[in-house]
């Protein structure tokens, strides 16, 4: 038995403006990493949790005239000292609206965040029957040939069970029910959604179980009178919305550089697995509990702290003590209630080809 987290690996993100080393197992995407992508690849599609979560979408149309639905996505930034006009949030020819953590004001609720991470490709490649738990996808254009390869592992709940709560036979109307009944069995894993800053304290959803599948019900907190679905249904403000939790899909950032036991093509440059999820998953966290015209650097944002688990004044995150005790840092503190343990914490029996814990043998199935 080994856990799903084992197979992620910490990255490096620089320093902090405290001295203490930036490493993380889950980011988003930086500036660069969606700058480097043609234009028509830098869009984001969303989810309708990350929408229930006060995140902003909009229906567009793509370079081909395809009708779509994407979403607001927040970016770190390698540069500290962006000029206003780079820090400016914008539609860019359509296919996407960034900003950066790094330099935005306090109050970020409408972007949804694309978790990011590494996994260990001499895990990957050391596994038995891998495709059962990490199947891989290839994803061609008309002609046949290949946009994108992606990876499904880990869960959380993204679209939304549709309802109009006036029926028995509708799922949601079932669930409902049996919830007001107090007769959904709880699992005990919980999704945190947001933190309530007067009432101080972590806002989640517990998760359910029901005929064999788990589900989450959440209390919309919608952006705007206006916000829809992404099917194009209204978002009722303060109404419950039932979402089952299904595996995550991350689109493969290095697939050429992979190891040819993972792609058979690759070069093996790599002994990682870069990956992002291909849908903003995440919304409704402050970046920081204050307007701060300079930018909110993301060692310091609420994000940061959320995705990895994080209490920010624990001493490894924070070992030379100079990160302020501050009421923010204090709420914030996600130790145990992070994405990476709801979503990536579960157990996976897998045998493996080689004997994991000896580095000499685990280097060899690359």
């Amino acid at each position: 038995m080994i856990n799903l987290r084992d197979f992620i690996l910490s990255t490096y993100l620089g320093d902090d403006k405290y001295g203490n080393p930036i490493v993380d197992k889950v980011y988003i995407p930086s500036y660069s990493d969606i700058m480097n992508l043609p234009k028509g690849k830098r869009f984001t599609s969303i989810t309708d949790f990350a929408i229930s979560n006060t995140a902003s979408n909009r229906h567009i149309q793509d370079a081909n005239g395809n009708k779509i639905v994407v979403g607001k996505q927040i970016l770190r930034t390698e540069n500290k000292n962006l000029t206003k006009s780079e820090i400016e949030d914008c539609w860019d020819e359509g296919y996407f609206n960034i900003n950066f953590a790094n330099s935005i004001p306090g109050f970020s609720y409408m972007y949804c965040m694309r978790p990011s991470l590494r996994l260990d490709a001499k895990m990957l490649a050391a596994t038995k029957k891998a495709s059962d738990y990490f199947p891989i996808k290839e994803y061609n254009d008309e002609n046949g040939n290949a946009i994108c390869h992606t990876i499904t592992f880990g869960k959380y709940p993204q679209e939304r069970i549709k309802d109009n709560f006036v029926t028995e036979h509708e799922l949601a109307w079932s669930l409902e029910y049996l919830f007001n009944q107090y007769k959904l069995p709880i699992t005990g894993k919980s999704y945190a959604v947001d933190v309530l800053l007067n009432e101080k304290k972590i806002k989640s959803c517990p998760e359910f179980e029901y005929e064999g599948k788990k589900y989450i019900r959440n209390i919309a907190t919608p952006q705007h009178a206006l916000s829809k679905f992404n099917d194009g249904t209204a978002v009722k403000s303060e109404k419950p919305v039932w979402f089952e939790i299904k595996p995550i899909e991350w689109t493969i950032n290095n697939w050429d550089k992979l190891p040819k036991s993972i792609n058979p093509k690759g070069t093996g440059e790599d002994d990682f697995c870069s990956v992002t999820s291909t849908k903003g998953l995440v919304a409704g966290f402050l970046l920081n509990a204050n307007y701060n015209p300079n930018g909110s650097p993301w060692e310091d944002s609420g994000y940061r702290f959320f995705l990895n688990g994080i209490n920010p004044l624990s001493k490894e995150y924070n070992p030379n003590g100079k990160r302020p005790e501050t009421e923010f840092n204090k709420l914030y503190n996600f130790e145990g209630r992070g994405f990476i343990d709801s979503a990536l914490d579960m157990d996976l029996t897998i045998d493996f080809t080689k004997d994991i814990s000896n580095q000499e043998e685990l280097d060899s199935t690359l």
